[in-house]
């Protein structure tokens, strides 16, 4: 693949990403941040012996920490040109305390909009074939609806750094539907839908057909 980056809708520069002040917080599992929110992938690639034009929206994030979740979800998409949607959240303990943060990022145009705890109360349900996602803060408010085929997802392979291997846990779709309603107050500023979505639920469980590591 041979493509350059144009156009680009990088995050603007703010003090914190898309965690917020969590970003700060060191020992985390696992930390996440959507750095490029749009922008065009132009160039060709060659998929077996056949050569094909590239011309696509790009996304791009960094996800990093010494550990996955037991169970986590993720989403993006692009319901528009000039929007795109993307979430991210997991099962995780705080000392004995259990929880499972989830944050959403949402950029329509020149406006984005971040919600996340500690300063939005985030609700998740995440399962093969469907995601919920809901989110409240003083502002605004957000609801993501997400479903796809789950037999149509792929299984990615997770790393585990502490035994330095690989395990299939991830189950993925690339083509699914995805519904976004953001709110400030009781205006919306934006509802659209893509069936175009990447959608990803990771377990410990084997998908269906699969092993058990």
């Amino acid at each position: 693949m041979d493509v350059a980056l144009g156009e680009r809708r990088d995050w603007p520069r703010r003090a914190f990403g898309a965690l917020g002040v969590a970003q700060a917080m060191p020992g985390l599992h696992q930390y996440w941040h959507p750095h490029l929110l749009g922008g065009r992938a132009v160039g060709s690639a060659r998929l077996g012996g056949e050569q094909v034009a590239l011309d696509a929206a790009a996304y791009a994030e960094k996800n990093w920490g010494a550990a996955f979740s037991d169970h986590w979800w993720w989403g993006q998409a692009f319901p528009e040109q000039d929007v795109c949607v993307a979430f991210a959240g997991g099962r995780l303990r705080l000392g004995p305390v259990p929880a499972a943060p989830t944050a959403v990022v949402v950029r329509s145009g020149g406006e984005l909009v971040r919600l996340g705890p500690p300063l939005a109360s985030m609700a998740a349900a995440a399962g093969d074939g469907a995601w919920r996602i809901r989110g409240r803060s003083a502002m605004h408010s957000v609801l993501i609806e997400g479903e796809a085929d789950a037999t149509a997802a792929a299984s990615l392979p997770v790393p585990l750094p502490e035994r330095r291997a690989l395990e299939l846990r991830s189950r993925q779709v690339l083509a699914g539907r995805l519904a976004v309603t953001l709110r400030r107050g009781r205006r919306v500023l934006y509802r659209g839908e893509s069936s175009l979505a990447g959608l990803e639920h990771g377990t410990t469980r084997p998908g269906p057909g699969e092993p058990r590591s």
